[in-house]
């Protein structure tokens, strides 16, 4: 009877460990849009954050964020200093708001004008081929440890440009 018990006993003990355990998190995801100047300084940020994963009830959430909107549903939320209470309705929860934070991803643009470097202010009113880089310098480090080293490491970013440009001047 001993041998039996501890038979069923181990049987349903490695059942129990090698059975899936569903986890429900919450998720966050956020994307950062910048208004530049021609000199790549930054004049508006807005930050778009997407909430999934949710049941209905209450989700905190954290948020540095002004002018919070809630851009795609009728939760309600309150906010006490950084702290969002939202009152989810089971959906997910887009908002965007603005900050004034730096951004870890500072930008530098060049204008060419006839493959020759000129400032904005030079090319207006000029004729001929023009080109404008953009470079990216990320300054979001962190130390982390590698094979028992202490490592600096870039957080990794993608960065998409957009611009628009009036095509009679």
């Amino acid at each position: 009877m001993k041998k039996s018990q501890k038979l069923l006993n181990l049987t349903l003990i490695t059942g129990l460990a090698l059975s899936p355990l569903s986890v429900k998190a919450l998720q966050k995801t956020e994307n950062i849009y910048s208004n530049l100047h021609s000199d790549g300084s930054s004049y508006q940020t807005v930050v778009s954050s997407h909430l999934s994963w949710i049941d209905e009830g209450d989700v905190e959430d954290d948020s540095e964020l002004k002018d919070i909107l809630n851009i795609n549903g009728e939760e309600k939320f309150s906010q006490n200093g950084t702290k969002l209470s939202w009152k989810s309705l089971g959906k997910d929860i887009f908002y965007q708001g603005k900050t004034e934070k730096p951004q870890p991803i500072k930008t530098e643009i060049k204008y060419f004008l006839n493959d020759e470097e000129k400032s904005i202010e030079e090319m207006l009113g000029k004729e001929g081929k023009v080109r404008i880089e953009f470079t990216f310098h990320n300054d979001l480090k962190n130390i982390v440890r590698v094979n028992g080293i202490n490592t600096e490491i870039h957080t990794p970013f993608v960065t998409t440009v957009g611009t628009m440009l009036d095509s009679t001047n």
